[in-house]
């Protein structure tokens, strides 16, 4: 049985026509209370109600409020959903020109015994309310605004999970939802609350920050399958307290953009964020690790079309801005792009990957910006990293490494390369025929370049100045008999300059082109890798280089 929605005789109210006016639910001085346990459902069947609060559930279960028809519900104060225990209970706003209207607050589940209750915006009905409490103390609440012309706007801030756990809120099929702010998880205990875009066409426009994990753990916002996400600052792990918060970033146009920074791990724990199959991130800055308590954070970009970028003229990303042991990856031919890439900030331990034929452009690459050490960048797997002016390996900072490994692996550095800049024990370590192509070369005092069957290519004639580093011991081979990283010797590497890029590429076994006009450095495989480079007609030729190299 459906009972219409009225109000007292004598208070102006609308309905269209043929519908009924049996029942007095709404005042202006008294709260709409809507509880009878579901025997008969509420139905505001094209009408226009006003009245200055409302509650849907007080103690019972599954009452159910529907508007529809062009039915349009305002509540000046508060709307409360199941508020002191309740579960079940359901809201539906449905219908071209159908909508609810809450001037302060809407609270679904306000009871920590209130579970279960649900939203939903449908058919181009729409929401607007000041503050949306999805579990603002209960658990496993729920909003859906789905739909073409449906849509949500919450003026202040959309709370998903203010204490309770596993509430969600989920925007598809075109729906458009608009907030000026967005917190999952804002108390500890407030878990595994969660919001998804998905679907092209799909929008969610955040005005102001877009926090997974205010102090609560385990949140997650997914956008997917062609959605789109705008906001000012993108934050997961806000405090110390919030751990494990993810986002996910996943279909082709799938779209994460932050005017401001993206922040994975503010100063909160193991928090994660993943950007796959043909997905983006955007953003102004972009840090994993920020302060110093963000740590054991990171962010993987992988798959073809995937990507992430900072925009305008001087955005950075940083992996481990001051947290510690942080890790970025960009693999299986994703890419990255940004003004300066710095590895380890004031942070130590922090790891970027470049693996499986990823790309990643930059002006400049720095470790440990601030003096962080141990920071380390692995580039592999046919990979490319293009930086146009500067890379220092080490800035007033020490144990810091470059790894690069495998054939079409390819480091390539439009200025100089530092490796170590005022700091000890900085290293650039190049295996497995990869290459190092730089304008110019610097090896501070303590640091060093390891080569084992890569080449190393600088710009002109540079004999002189890597006969100076070979000299004095900046340059290491690797020796099977010790299996250690030993000082280079004569007999153990190939320097030549190349004329031309016939040179270069006979040099490298054929598998490098456009390095005449280069210096190469190489080691003299051992026997065992004869057969990768080319045999022993590379052997022949590499020592001819040597001798003339020396001579």
């Amino acid at each position: 049985m459906l009972t219409p929605l009225t109000r007292k005789q004598g208070l102006a109210f609308a309905f269209a026509a043929g519908v009924l006016s049996t029942s007095s639910l709404f005042s202006a001085d008294v709260a709409a209370t809507m509880d009878n346990g579901g025997a008969e459902d509420f139905v505001l069947d094209g009408g226009v109600f006003t009245d200055t609060s409302a509650i849907l559930g007080t103690t019972s279960n599954n009452n159910v409020l529907t508007i529809q028809n062009g039915g349009y519900l305002a509540v000046d104060d508060s709307f409360t959903v199941s508020a002191i225990s309740g579960t079940g209970n359901q809201i539906t706003v449905t219908g071209a020109g159908s909508s609810l209207d809450v001037g302060s607050s809407l609270y679904l589940g306000y009871a920590s015994e209130s579970y279960n209750n649900t939203l939903s915006v449908e058919a181009g009905g729409s929401l607007t309310s000041a503050n949306l409490y999805v579990g603002s103390d209960g658990d496993t609440n729920s909003v859906t605004v789905t739909g073409a012309d449906s849509f949500a706007n919450i003026s202040t801030e959309l709370l998903v999970g203010y204490y309770g756990e596993d509430n969600s809120v989920t925007v598809s099929d075109g729906a458009l939802f608009i907030s000026k702010k967005t917190t999952l998880g804002t108390y500890t205990a407030a878990n595994g609350n969660s919001v998804t875009v998905t679907g092209a066409g799909t929008n969610y426009i955040n005005r102001g920050d877009f926090t997974v994990g205010y102090r609560g753990d385990s949140n997650g916002a997914s956008v997917l399958d062609g959605a789109y996400l705008s906001t000012r600052n993108l934050v997961l792990g806000t405090t110390s307290d919030s751990e494990g918060n993810s986002v996910t970033i996943s279909g082709a146009g799938s779209t994460v953009a932050a005017s401001g920074y993206v922040a994975v791990g503010y100063q909160g724990i193991n928090n994660t964020m993943q950007i796959s199959s043909g997905g983006t991130l955007s953003g102004g800055n972009i840090y994993v690790g920020y302060m110093s308590d963000g740590n054991n954070n990171s962010l993987t970009v992988d798959g073809t079309g995937s990507r992430a970028l900072t925009t305008g003229t001087s955005g950075s990303i940083y992996v481990g801005n001051s947290g510690n042991n942080n890790t970025m990856t960009v693999r299986n031919n994703a890419s990255m792009s940004t003004y300066s890439l710095v590895v380890g900030g004031t942070g130590s331990g922090n790891t970027l990957n470049i693996q499986s034929g990823a790309s990643v452009i930059a002006n400049d690459l720095f470790f440990g910006l601030g003096g962080g050490t141990n920071n380390t960048l692995n580039i592999s797997g046919a990979s490319s990293v293009t930086i146009s002016n500067l890379v220092r390996v080490g800035f007033s900072a020490a144990g810091n490494v470059l790894n690069i490994s495998g054939q079409d692996s390819i480091l390539s550095v439009g200025g100089t390369l530092y490796v170590g800049v005022s700091g000890n024990a900085n290293s650039l370590t190049m295996e497995d025929s990869s290459l190092v192509k730089a304008n110019a070369l610097d090896i501070a005092s303590g640091s060093s370049v390891r080569i084992s069957g890569a080449y190393l290519a600088l710009a002109g004639d540079q004999l002189a100045l890597l006969n100076g580093y070979l000299t004095d011991g900046s340059i290491l081979c690797w020796d099977l008999t010790s299996s250690s990283w030993v000082t280079a010797t004569v007999d153990k590497y190939t320097l030549a300059y190349c004329d031309t890029d016939a040179d270069g590429l006979e040099l490298t076994g054929g598998i490098y082109s456009d390095l005449g006009g280069y210096t190469i450095l190489t080691a003299v495989p051992e026997p065992s890798t004869y057969a990768m480079l080319g045999g022993l007609a590379v052997l022949g030729y590499a020592v001819a280089r040597r001798r003339k190299a020396h001579a």
